[in-house]
């Protein structure tokens, strides 16, 4: 049997605003043109007592992507994991910020599988978060806000203690391997702190540090959009500029983009000295900011 689901679908179920449907004995399953899904299910088969919540997108092996399309529905799972306790997440491809960022949320590192098991009942979501989609409708903004809402909840209890907080691009896990070298930035600050979020094992550490910081210094991209939400009336300064260009073409990053903006004062530094792929920043090119 071919099922077809989109954003108009309107046999859906809905908890907690959440809007979903459950497809048994899924075959496969393709996400054509980030707007529907085109499922192949079996439905004469024997019913599975197993729950799967699919949220494996094109481009979710990216941090940003991931976060945006996949991580804004860990309240639903949670939700949908009263009902049944077995329920699991699938993704597309294992990165280990899943396990650091889902323990922030309570999600335990079993949860995750990356391939769907024969016998199955499928949980989808309607087709409205990937961010390749231009679109964005009403339901996607109240997704973000409950997981922007969340990563914020404790900051009214922050002070501003650190001067100068830098976060260097890191190594792991990256979807490209591009190089933002900002030695030169680090070796030139009076006592900065230095983060490196591929060290992170408690996502509660990354947001005390970027809530606590006066001036935070980062690379275009995924760490902006991400530490840029985390960030409250901090001054941010993002190694690269790509995002500026991003912003004119795709509305759900320009939706993020404006949250940021309004709650922070943010200056992008162009790539002066290479390439959006490979790229030195200087102390030179940021001084004037500090």
């Amino acid at each position: 049997m071919e099922i077809i689901i989109s954003e108009n679908s309107s046999n859906y179920s809905v908890i907690d605003n959440y809007k979903y449907l459950i497809i048994k004995n899924v075959k496969k399953y393709e996400l054509k043109d980030f707007n529907s899904y085109h499922i192949t299910s079996n439905i004469d088969e024997d019913k599975s007592e197993d729950y799967y919540l699919i949220l494996d997108f094109p481009f979710s092996m990216a941090f940003f992507h991931w976060i945006a399309e996949c991580a804004i529905y860990f309240r639903l799972f949670l939700k949908l994991k009263q009902k049944y306790s077995k329920i699991k997440m699938i993704f597309l491809t294992e990165r280990n910020y899943h396990k650091v960022i889902g323990k922030f949320f309570d999600i335990d590192d079993n949860d995750y599988i990356y391939s769907l098991p024969e016998s199955n009942n499928c949980i989808f979501t309607l087709p409205i978060s990937p961010l390749n989609n231009t679109f964005i409708n009403e339901d996607y903004k109240l997704y973000a806000n409950y997981f922007i809402q969340s990563i914020n909840n404790n900051y009214e209890n922050i002070n501003k203690t650190i001067d100068i907080l830098i976060l260097p691009r890191q190594a792991k896990d990256n979807h490209h391997n591009r190089i933002s070298n900002c030695l030169d930035i680090i070796n030139n600050l009076k006592n900065p702190m230095v983060l490196n979020t591929d060290d992170i094992r408690n996502f509660n550490d990354q947001i005390n540090s970027i809530q606590s910081s006066k001036i935070i210094i980062l690379t275009d991209g995924s760490p902006f959009l991400l530490n840029g939400l985390i960030a409250k009336k901090s001054k941010i300064i993002v190694l690269g500029d790509m995002v500026i260009s991003q912003i004119k073409d795709y509305s759900k990053m320009k939706y993020y983009f404006d949250i940021i903006q309004e709650n922070n004062e943010i200056i992008f530094i162009p790539y002066l000295n290479g390439n959006f792929y490979d790229n030195n920043f200087l102390y030179n090119d940021i001084k004037e900011y500090l």
